[in-house]
């Protein structure tokens, strides 16, 4: 039995944290579905969430079974990832009347916003299915499941080579396709488009690495991956994945990345070896491990996500067993990416300390959560009942020169009566508004 060991370079930029914050929906990133069979016609799915660090995570979501039923999922596992990510799975069973061919799908009820191949992306359904053949002649059949998590920036001007390779437990053929994305209930975006490229964005049906050459517009994009699977040339099954990526000026810095080489492995041994990483710089590295031998049954052990700075390393190790033998090779993919040391950067700004610290507030604030405490039961900055308008909070002057940033703020919204002295701010009136401004100049400006 052989292993491939791939090495796979990721950048992550620095988030620039302006407040504690209230949101009503979860900050979705990517959105993907998979089933397993437990026995004869009931199924388990899972529908995984790629959703930004500090949000909030819903309790539930609901999963169309295909057959005019509905399940409310709760959440069954939460795991950190590296890049201000985590990976939220809920999960729920269902058994069909009888077999049959199912799409199961789920949609959530908010995009990201300024979606460039997108129109109108916040109030647009983020939306994933999964095709179910229940057939008990078939045996069990399982999806396929993504081997890594996806990749969220890209750089501009930069050929990008993505990641989408999936396993089947089952040992089914795969075939990825770039699908439109779609919204609530299935149906295809209107005016959808695959992200803005100078040449190409495709995806190799048999290998599952996507080539965009070369990302050619900054901003925000969606795209879909659909990969389905065939048994003796017959359609057993699909799952597919939607996925949000920011296209970024970048500065392809990147840490440098030590994995074993290929190698073969006797049935009855355990094979072990470090992977590491060194980086000489201020950022922190996360070391992130994913392929074939950390899904298979009993799988190899690698201890992850590891953060550290200049180097960090984990031991990669398997006993292999005669289960595991097969004429292809097993292919582990490792990453060590950069990620922004938020503790020695003077960019970032809660107000847990109830205190403004070195921002600057143009009329009294204070930090009693009238309404409500924060999403994470953090404080967050309040103007005041009937404060005087233009009212506004400015940050100290951060040295921004290197580029690569991202201003992230947070508000609340929250219902009122519209009665002077209410406690609690509501949606703009059409004479009111909210600006996020910039000034080169310190306070005095102009504000851009």
């Amino acid at each position: 039995m052989s292993l491939k060991f791939r090495k796979m370079r990721r950048i992550v930029f620095l988030i620039f944290i302006l407040a504690a914050q209230l949101t009503s929906a979860m900050n979705v990133k990517s959105l993907e579905l998979t089933y397993d069979n437990i026995s004869g016609l009931t199924y388990r799915a899972n529908a995984i969430f790629y959703v930004y660090d500090p949000s909030p995570v819903d309790s539930a979501v609901v999963l169309n079974w295909g057959d005019n039923s509905y399940s409310v999922m709760a959440v069954s596992a939460v795991e950190d990832l590296p890049g201000e990510l985590k990976k939220i799975t809920y999960s729920g069973t269902h058994t069909f009347s009888g077999p049959s061919s199912f799409t199961i799908s789920v949609s959530y009820s908010v995009r990201s916003t300024n979606v460039n191949n997108i129109s109108y992306s916040l109030i647009t359904d983020i939306y994933a299915e999964a095709v179910i053949v229940a057939n008990p002649f078939l045996g069990s059949i399982h999806s396929s499941v993504f081997v890594e998590p996806p990749q969220l920036n890209v750089c501009n001007n930069d050929a990008a080579y993505l990641n989408l390779v999936a396993y089947d437990q089952d040992g089914d053929q795969l075939q990825y396709s770039i699908i439109d994305c779609r919204g609530d209930g299935g149906s295809v975006i209107s005016g959808f488009t695959n992200p803005s490229t100078s040449s190409v964005f495709q995806i190799d049906q048999n290998t599952g690495i996507l080539t965009w050459d070369t990302p050619n517009q900054k901003g925000f994009f969606n795209y879909a991956v659909q990969v389905s699977k065939y048994r003796n040339g017959v359609f057993v099954g699909s799952t597919m994945r939607d996925i949000l990526v920011n296209v970024i000026d970048c500065n392809p810095d990147s840490a440098f990345l030590y994995v074993p080489s290929d190698t073969c492995v006797l049935a009855g041994t355990t094979y072990e070896d470090t992977v590491y990483a060194t980086y000489n710089g201020i950022d922190t590295i996360a070391l992130t491990g994913y392929g074939e031998p950390i899904i298979v049954n009993p799988p190899a052990n690698f201890n992850q996500p590891v953060r550290d700075r200049d180097s960090v390393g984990s031991v990669f190790s398997w006993s292999i067993s005669c289960s595991h033998v097969r004429p292809d090779p097993y292919t582990m993919y490792f990453s060590a990416e950069l990620e922004d040391s938020l503790s020695n950067c003077a960019c970032t700004q809660t107000f847990n300390n109830q205190s403004l610290g070195s921002y600057y507030a143009s009329v009294p604030v204070n930090f009693t959560n009238p309404c409500f405490p924060g999403w994470d039961n953090s404080f967050y900055l309040w103007f005041g009942a009937d404060s005087s308008a233009p009212r506004y909070v400015s940050t100290p002057t951060v040295d921004v020169s290197d580029g690569n940033y991202m201003i992230v703020f947070d508000m609340v919204l929250a219902e009122h009566t519209g009665n002077p002295g209410t406690d609690c701010e509501g949606p703009d009136e059409p004479d009111e508004g909210i600006y996020l401004q910039y000034s080169t100049n310190g306070i005095a400006g102009p504000w851009t």
